[in-house]
C-alpha cells in the first residue's frame, strides 16, 4: 500500500513585534567638489519613549506621603507626572492651594523641528538666514499671557544661513504646567545690523494633542502682510500628559491680573487728538 505525500507546511505569517525597529540605514557617500568624499547620514527617526510607572503605594503609604507633603514648604518644580505619587500630588493640590498647584506639572512636550519650506525672502540676496523659537506659553481669563511662576518657556534651534527650506532635525522638550498650554513656533530671520524679522508663526493648542500619540504633519505658516502664503514648516509632536492632572489642572488657580499698566504718553494723546481735527 502506498503512502499518501504529505504536503510541506507553509512557513508562519511575518509578525512584527511591538518593539520592532527597523534595521539601521548604511550611510551613502558620494563624491564631492575635488573628489573630496562626503558621509551623509539620514537624519535619527523619531523614538517614544515609553512611560515607566514604579511600584503601586499602599493606601498606609500614601497617607504618609499626603502628611510630609503637608509640612514641605513647596518651594521645588515637581517634574514628575507618573506614578503614585504625583496621582497623590494631584489630588492635594486641589486642598493646598495655588502656591502648591503651580510647581506640579502635568505632562512632557516633547517637540522635533525638522524643516521649513517655502519661506519667504528677507535679505537682499533673495533668501533668508531662519531659526525657531518655540515657547510654551499661555493666557489667564483676563487675557494677560503667562510670565510668571516660569510657566513659560522658550527654546531657540541653530540658523541656518542662506536658505528659504531649512532642515534643523532638533529636539525641544518642555514640562507643561496646566491643560490650556499652548505651543507656538515661530521662524524669524537672523539679522546682525537690525532686529531680526518674523518670517512666520503658527500657535498649536496641547489639547489638540493629549491622548492622541505621535503627530507628524506640516503646518502652514501665517506671515506677517500676507494674507495667503505657502510657507510651512514640518514639526513632530509628542505630548505625554497625565489624565489626571489635565482633568484636575481645570480647577486650579491661574495666573492673577496683570498690574502692569502703559504709562499716559501725552505727545501721542496730543498727536491722535490733532489727527482727528
Amino acid at each position: 500500500m502506498e503512502s499518501t505525500p504529505t504536503r510541506p507546511t507553509p512557513p508562519p505569517a511575518f509578525e512584527t513585534p511591538l518593539s520592532y525597529r527597523p534595521p539601521p540605514v548604511t550611510p551613502t557617500k558620494h563624491k564631492g567638489l575635488f573628489h573630496r568624499t562626503k558621509t551623509i547620514s539620514p537624519p535619527p527617526s523619531p523614538v517614544i519613549q515609553v512611560r515607566k510607572r514604579g511600584p503601586r503605594m499602599s493606601r498606609t503609604q500614601e497617607i504618609g506621603f499626603a502628611l510630609r507633603e503637608l509640612w514641605k514648604t513647596h518651594e521645588d518644580v515637581y517634574h514628575d507626572y507618573v506614578g503614585d505619587e504625583r496621582r497623590v500630588r494631584y489630588l492635594l493640590a486641589t486642598w493646598l492651594g495655588p502656591k502648591y498647584q503651580r510647581q506640579l506639572r502635568i505632562g512632557r512636550l516633547h517637540v522635533r523641528l525638522i524643516e521649513a519650506a517655502n519661506l519667504p525672502a528677507a535679505d537682499l540676496g533673495g533668501t533668508s538666514d531662519p531659526y525657531v523659537v518655540a515657547t510654551l506659553t499661555g493666557w489667564n481669563k483676563y487675557g494677560d499671557e503667562w510670565s510668571m511662576y516660569g510657566w513659560r518657556d522658550a527654546q531657540t534651534s541653530q540658523v541656518k544661513p542662506k536658505t528659504l527650506s531649512p532642515r534643523w532635525y532638533e529636539d525641544k522638550y518642555f514640562a507643561v504646567p496646566r491643560h490650556d498650554a499652548w505651543l507656538r513656533v515661530e521662524v524669524f530671520d537672523k539679522d546682525n545690523q537690525s532686529t531680526d524679522d518674523l518670517l512666520g508663526s503658527v500657535e498649536i493648542q496641547l489639547k489638540d494633542l493629549s491622548h492622541v500619540g505621535a503627530v507628524k504633519r506640516w503646518f502652514p505658516l501665517s506671515v506677517p502682510g500676507h494674507s495667503e502664503t505657502a510657507a510651512a514648516i514640518h514639526l513632530y509632536l509628542h505630548y505625554d500628559v497625565s489624565a489626571l492632572g489635565e482633568a484636575l489642572s481645570m480647577v486650579w488657580a491661574e495666573q492673577p491680573k496683570s498690574t502692569n499698566k502703559t504709562p499716559f504718553d501725552a505727545n501721542r494723546f496730543y498727536a491722535n487728538a490733532i489727527e482727528l481735527q
